[in-house]
């Protein structure tokens, strides 16, 4: 059974991802390597990247460098998925 994530449906929220944008947020000048964020919130390293590419779906421009990790350029004031 395929699980669904929680950042597509609406109205609702996952924790872990909050925290990812959070850890993003509160250390927008530096990059973080997607291991550490995976240990911080506790996901594996390719969740963490799935949601990265859903924060960038949002609007949340989330610059990924390879090899290093990512970092956080702007977070639009209302977070709407695009249509």
């Amino acid at each position: 059974m395929a699980k669904k994530s929680t950042l597509n449906l609406p109205g609702t929220t996952d924790r872990r991802i909050d925290a990812l944008l959070t850890l993003l947020a509160e250390n927008s000048t530096f990059v973080i390597s997607g291991a550490k964020i995976a240990k911080e919130i506790g996901v594996t390293r390719q969740q963490v990247w799935r949601w990265i590419q859903q924060l960038r779906e949002i609007g949340v421009r989330v610059k990924g460098h390879p090899r290093t990790g990512y970092h956080i350029e702007r977070v639009p004031d209302i977070l709407v998925r695009r249509c």
